[in-house]
C-alpha cells in the first residue's frame, strides 16, 4: 500500500474523496494487491470491471496509477449520486447504483451488506469516529457454527464457510 500512497492521495484530492475511504475500499477489494483478479473479471487494486474501467477512461486497468484513478473517480461519482452518503456509495460500487436505487438503500444482498459494513468499520476506525449506538444495536455478531468443506479440513485450499457470516444488518 505504501508504494501507492502518493497515487491514492493525488486522486483522492483531485476527485474530492477522503483518502482513508479509498484505502478502506482498496483493502476490501484487493487487499492492496495490484495483480488481483476476481472470478468475474474485476482487475487490480480497486477491482475495476472492464466496462467501468472504460467509462472512467482507464486504458490499462493493470497499471496501479490508472486503476486507482479510475476507482476513485467512480467512487466520487457514486458519492455525488447518493448525496455524499458513504454507505450507499460503497453499496453502489459493489452492487451497482441501479440496485441501490431499486431498493432505496443498501440492497438486501448479504455480500453487499457485509462489504459495506467491513469498509465502513475500517474507515471509521481510521477516522477514529465512533459507530452510532443505533447501528451497534443492529449487530448480529459472527456466526460461530460455520462449517468448512472436508478438503479444507484436510488442509487443501481456502476455508469457505458453508453459510455466510452475518456481521451487521441494516446499516444505513
Amino acid at each position: 500500500m505504501l508504494q501507492h500512497l502518493d497515487s491514492i492521495r493525488i486522486h483522492a484530492r483531485t476527485y474530492g474523496v477522503d483518502e482513508n475511504l479509498v484505502m478502506a475500499l482498496m483493502k476490501q477489494e484487493s487487499c492492496f494487491n495490484a495483480g488481483a483478479r476476481s472470478p468475474v473479471g474485476a482487475m487490480g487494486l480497486m477491482q475495476l470491471m472492464p466496462g467501468t474501467a472504460d467509462m472512467m477512461g482507464v486504458n490499462n486497468a493493470w497499471d496501479p496509477h490508472q486503476n486507482i484513478e479510475g476507482g476513485v473517480k467512480y467512487l466520487s461519482q457514486m458519492l455525488r449520486e447518493f448525496n455524499g452518503n458513504e454507505a450507499l456509495a460503497l453499496a453502489a460500487y459493489n452492487a451497482g447504483s441501479g440496485a441501490v436505487r431499486k431498493y432505496n438503500g443498501i440492497p438486501p444482498y448479504r455480500e453487499t451488506q457485509n462489504y459495506v459494513a467491513k469498509i465502513m468499520g475500517d474507515y471509521r476506525g481510521g477516522q477514529a469516529r465512533p459507530v452510532p449506538q443505533a447501528q451497534l444495536s443492529q449487530a448480529t455478531g459472527f456466526q460461530r457454527n460455520a462449517r468448512v468443506t472436508t478438503a479444507v479440513a484436510r488442509g487443501q485450499g481456502w476455508a469457505r464457510p458453508v453459510q455466510d457470516f452475518a456481521v451487521f444488518r441494516g446499516l444505513p
